[in-house]
């Protein structure tokens, strides 16, 4: 059984994801990395450091484009890094997403079991570390695939633009995946500054409801930041920095309070 996971990029350098730890994690657990790139957006820094990280690691190159495709750009990427992995099981994962070195074989055995019991896809889950030692839980997060089963007659271009669901065009016994208790560990928000905030934040409305397109973008960020701060104070649990995969934990100790993902959000 071979395996394969894939990326998808954009501006990871300029975004402040560890998009390098992130691939690193995932190296030992897998015979292939798909990184898919975009064309659109220059970024010569992380694509030679991408390319100098290891010989498992290749490069493909696609376009995300929110302003013209919206959230059907994210499926068109994924799509392209699932048709480019030869894998027999393929892993989705996004830049942020850390494999917790104690998980790697947890991870092998759930992948193998998949396999085995030929089961078309499954589900990660989610820690969210929204603060450096505070996390929420991510449920079903759908990454775990059986190309062997599957092909390449599957997309993740979903319900947008009148693109066919993926799951939909799947045989019906094959419709429902399977859970795992295999988490990754997600640091999207640690290392914002407010300006790679409000950044990424008007790149997601674009392809937000055409409701919430029309609110003003500084009433749309309050209320984005308004739902983010109280879903951490309801659900947030502690987790210390010893406890979170060991490739991350140096980067971690850097983040300082003038960084505006420190306190989720708020400014100090």
């Amino acid at each position: 059984m071979k395996i394969s996971a894939f990326f998808i990029m954009s501006e990871p350098e300029k975004l402040c994801f560890p998009y390098l730890e992130a691939v690193k994690s995932f190296l030992p657990l897998c015979d292939e990395i798909i990184v898919v790139f975009n064309l659109l957006k220059e970024d010569d820094e992380a694509l030679e450091k991408l390319k100098n990280l290891d010989p498992k690691v290749n490069i493909i190159y696609g376009l995300f484009d929110y302003e013209r495709l919206d959230w059907a750009s994210q499926g068109i990427m994924r799509t392209n890094g699932y048709y480019a992995s030869t894998g027999d099981m393929v892993l989705m994962v996004d830049a942020d997403d850390i494999l917790h070195e104690k998980d790697i074989d947890k991870a092998r055995q759930a992948i193998q079991s998949m396999y085995d019991n030929k089961v078309a896809y499954g589900f990660w889950m989610k820690y969210r570390i929204n603060q450096r030692e505070k996390w929420v839980r991510q449920a079903k997060h759908s990454g775990l695939y059986n190309k062997s089963i599957l092909g390449n007659n599957f997309n993740f271009y979903g319900g947008q633009r009148n693109y066919v669901p993926n799951w939909a065009m799947l045989p019906e016994e094959q419709q429902r995946g399977q859970n795992t208790d295999v988490y990754v560990y997600g640091y999207e928000r640690c290392w914002d500054t407010r300006e790679i905030f409000e950044y990424k934040i008007k790149q997601r409305r674009i392809m937000e409801s055409s409701a919430n397109k029309v609110l003003p973008l500084k009433e749309y960020i309050q209320d984005f930041i308004k739902e983010r701060v109280e879903k951490n104070e309801e659900d947030g649990r502690f987790m210390p920095i010893s406890e979170q995969p060991q490739i991350i934990q140096e980067k971690l100790k850097e983040i300082t309070p003038k960084q505006f993902g420190y306190s989720l959000f708020q400014e100090e």
